[in-house]
């Protein structure tokens, strides 16, 4: 089906934008090499694989706090690749392709690139570490909540703002009517989901990969909880 201009110009935009984004943070902060990332990459792919079922037509991930976390041990190129672990996978998952599938990646890269750059310029104006901690105690835990919150939100309006436009001009309908039946209410969960990544990062801190453990394996009760009572 042939896509409208207006759609072809917005994916083309959001792309360059992804691009020269991503490429100047990893010019910037390097790509870090830690198995512990690699485990965070994995857990992002699982839980896309993985979402928690509310209902028979209403899924969660849980993703978005492993973004936060690879955001705050590691710097903004890791979040970048958690970031892309989880939209790939739930592409695949989902089965979708083309300028679909292109404007998703990108759409996702955009906004955890831009978001990550705020979150940067607020940590550091803080006198806070930019490029990922080694430690997180308790003196420097309630410090991040401003950054990674800056974070959230930044991530948040742009993420929501690229998909509520792709589906105003395909939909031809008005843009704010979009935001505002399918996104306003999301905010809060966003940013609930964020002080969980931090809450996962002093658990990662502390406990090495055993704190995925402890991130995971409440949220795979209460997703089998949830199904057998779906079923």
């Amino acid at each position: 089906m042939k896509q409208p201009v207006r759609l072809l110009v917005l994916v083309g935009a959001v792309v360059v934008v992804a691009g020269t984004v991503s490429w100047q943070l990893v010019v910037k902060f390097g790509v870090p090499l830690s198995p512990l990332l690699g485990l965070l990459i994995l857990a992002e792919a699982t839980s896309e694989l993985f979402p928690i079922r509310l209902s028979e037509d209403t899924t969660i991930s849980v993703s978005y706090p492993l973004d936060v976390a690879a955001l705050v041990l590691f710097g903004p190129p890791a979040a970048l690749l958690t970031a892309l672990a989880g939209i790939v996978s739930h592409l695949i998952k989902s089965g979708k392709g083309g300028i679909k599938a292109v404007f998703n990646v990108a759409q996702v890269l955009t906004a955890t690139g831009i978001a990550s750059i705020a979150y940067v310029l607020v940590a550091g104006s803080m006198s806070l570490p930019t490029d990922g901690v080694e430690y997180l105690d308790a003196s420097v835990y309630p410090e991040m909540l401003l950054p990674t919150v800056i974070f959230s939100v930044v991530a948040f309006l742009l993420n929501t703002t690229l998909v509520g436009g792709a589906v105003s001009i395909t939909q031809s309908v008005r843009f704010g009517s979009v935001w505002r039946s399918s996104f306003g209410w999301q905010l809060s969960t966003q940013l609930a989901l964020a002080l969980m990544g931090l809450t996962l990062a002093h658990a990662l801190l502390a406990a090495g990969a055993a704190g995925l453990l402890l991130f995971f394996t409440p949220l795979a009760i209460v997703r089998s909880l949830l199904l057998s009572t779906i079923g």
